[in-house]
């Protein structure tokens, strides 16, 4: 049984700060779930080895006393149309494109803030509809109604 998806992002912040829950055993919980999540067709890329060093060194820095943001030690996922430097990107596209000279704001910042990043998630091809429906990458399915 997952603790960490049957909690609230409040939940999980206030046993991240009470120290009832590291970044690292949420990471790992979260991680040995995602299997039962495939179906749903929500992932393109899982950065499990880098999310688990992120959180441990998000962990040591709560351990010293540093709290960076509300968002510290939580992990997340972003659709797959932020670009980082140096990551490839596909926009939900089979097109290749090119590697980003930058990474985009909104990683930045979520980067600062502490956030472990989890993997990409998938999406409607270069975001052309809101359904999630994508004939190259596959369709996104809502887990509340498959």
């Amino acid at each position: 049984m997952s603790m960490a998806l049957d909690m609230t992002l409040t939940e999980v912040a206030a046993a991240l700060d009470s120290g009832q829950l590291s970044s690292v055993a949420l990471v790992d919980d979260i991680l040995s779930r995602l299997p039962d999540l495939a179906p749903l067709n929500t992932f393109l890329d899982i950065h499990a080895d880098a999310a688990r060093e992120q959180a441990r060194l998000l962990d040591q820095e709560r351990q010293r006393g540093l709290k960076r943001s509300a968002l510290h030690g939580i992990p997340m996922a972003c659709k797959d149309m932020f670009f980082r430097q140096g990551v490839p990107s596909s926009c939900g596209s089979r097109v290749r494109m090119p590697l980003s000279p930058v990474t985009a704001s909104v990683l930045k910042r979520l980067d600062d803030a502490g956030a472990i990043q989890m993997g990409v998630l998938n999406m409607a091809e270069f975001a052309f509809n809101p359904t999630g429906h994508n004939a190259s990458m596959g369709h996104c399915r809502n887990p509340w109604n498959p």
